[in-house]
């Protein structure tokens, strides 16, 4: 998976977490609740197994820079 797609994910996967939890506690849903944890769980493991620059595969750190921090690599 590209780098790119994975930060988008993350975000996608972690907001979705969150509301879903939310709604689940205010509901009093504990289901919902757990399904809202498991997805923030998912979000955080795809991140850090896919968040890797292309060329040497050592993770990228936060946000999206345009290097790669460990091998200098330009990022498209």
């Amino acid at each position: 998976m590209d780098y790119r797609k994975s930060l988008v994910l993350f975000w996608a996967l972690w907001g979705t977490g969150i509301v879903v939890c939310a709604i689940g506690v205010i509901m009093e849903v504990s289901w919902l609740v757990l399904a809202g944890v498991i997805l923030v769980l998912a979000a955080m493991v795809q991140y850090l197994i896919f968040y890797r620059c292309p060329s040497c595969g050592r993770y990228l750190g936060r946000g999206l820079p345009n290097y790669c921090p460990h091998c200098g690599e330009k990022l498209k």
